[in-house]
């Protein structure tokens, strides 16, 4: 292997590691999701560039490319089972 090629891979890494912890995902759900909205692409074609630049910039970048390809992070919870559906409790709610 390249010293090239082994510093594009580290800091291909280094990138969806600080990305997963950003978005407040597991890593290898991180990776998946920059892999299949072209942010890995991105990094291979682009690390000339990316890593001159901050990490908060180069994650920044990721998250632009990933929406422009039909990303989208939430954090809004969906619950369409009985099974899940089974988790909630009612809250009581006191109107004064």
């Amino acid at each position: 292997m390249s010293e090239t090629l082994r510093k594009q891979i580290n800091y291909a890494v280094v990138c969806v590691n600080e990305f997963a912890r950003k978005k407040a995902l597991h890593p290898r759900i991180a990776f998946l999701y920059l892999y299949n909205y072209k942010g890995i692409d991105f990094l291979k074609e682009n690390y000339d560039i990316e890593h001159t630049l901050s990490l908060d910039e180069a994650i920044e970048d990721l998250d632009m490319i990933c929406r422009n390809n039909g990303g989208m992070l939430t954090n809004q919870y969906s619950f369409h089972t009985p099974k899940a559906l089974a988790y909630l409790k009612k809250a009581s709610v006191l109107y004064e």
